[in-house]
């Protein structure tokens, strides 16, 4: 029987080199799209335009 592997756990790394490729792939996105944190104060980190259209 075989061992499954386990698979390395990775974060998602923000920075200012990050964000214009996340509006890249979102912006063709039919609905909206949001990064917050979850932990404490569980802030809005990003939100694409069909979201902010929607507010």
């Amino acid at each position: 029987m075989r061992i499954p592997e386990q698979k390395e756990r990775r974060s998602l790394v923000l920075s200012e080199q990050t964000f214009p490729i996340i509006g890249q792939i979102t912006a063709g996105m039919p609905g909206g799209f949001f990064i917050y944190y979850a932990d404490g104060d569980e802030g809005l980190i990003y939100a694409n335009h069909a979201l902010v259209q929607c507010l």
